[in-house]
């Protein structure tokens, strides 16, 4: 019996650079702060940085509302103070306190020290989120769009259950995309989203960064991600 492996295994360099795109796309998913917004110096914006990666695709208000189903059985009161006490205890070792796409602290503080936060979009009318980072190792910058959010906005008790399923699984995905081919009103999003950023005194993406923007998306990303493309091929890298 031969002991060759049954299939050709990936070159190390590949499976790397799909790693690292998948830690971009994390990053995509997770509810980021703004830098255009934060208030703090650039360090405590990385630490902000890091724990949302941490917290992955969950928001606050979805944490929140899972400590609220989990406060009983945890023998805790049902109150802010101690949903904090028991997320600063417990951040690295309850799985719910963590979205799917979640990283670990070691990943989050790799990934921190490698990228810096130029600029995050949280959900806008029309489903839209995406973040912008500039990558200290290849000098450049990358737009990352997040994908399709299934996570509904509320549950049947009404309580908060921090999602965009409606906009994004009912809105982009199956009225826009499978209706009409495009999901165009996020990609109206994407196009003025990045204008902003280039525009201005002290544009946040500078001139001569144009022409080598990565893009990192896939699914409804991906549809938003190639229609950007072939509408403004100027801005972005050929080839990636």
């Amino acid at each position: 019996m031969s002991n060759a492996a049954p299939f050709p295994l990936l070159p190390e360099n590949l499976t790397s650079s799909v790693l690292l795109d998948y830690r971009i796309m994390a990053a995509s998913q997770a509810f980021l702060p703004n830098p255009n917004i934060f208030q703090g110096d650039a360090a405590a914006l990385n630490a902000a940085f890091s724990k949302a990666l941490e917290q992955g695709n969950l928001s606050d208000e979805a944490l929140r509302t899972r400590f609220s189903q989990h406060a009983a059985e945890l023998g805790l009161p049902d109150t802010n103070e101690a949903f904090a006490a028991y997320k600063g205890a417990h951040r690295t070792d309850v799985a719910w306190l963590h979205g799917s796409t979640a990283l670990t602290p070691s990943e989050a503080e790799a990934f921190v020290n490698r990228f810096t936060l130029i600029a995050a979009q949280s959900n806008d009318a029309y489903g839209f989120s995406a973040a912008v980072l500039f990558d200290t190792v290849e000098k450049r910058y990358v737009l990352t769009i997040r994908d399709t959010e299934f996570r509904p906005e509320s549950g049947a008790n009404g309580e908060n259950l921090g999602g965009n399923a409606s906009r994004d699984v009912g809105g982009a995905d199956k009225q826009q995309m499978v209706g009409t081919g495009a999901a165009w009103g996020q990609i109206g999003s994407a196009e003025k989203f990045m204008q902003n950023l280039m525009s201005g005194n002290d544009p946040r993406i500078p001139a001569d960064a144009l022409g080598n923007i990565r893009i990192v998306a896939g699914s409804l990303s991906g549809n938003i991600a190639l229609n950007l493309f072939v509408m403004h091929p100027e801005w972005f890298a050929q080839g990636d």
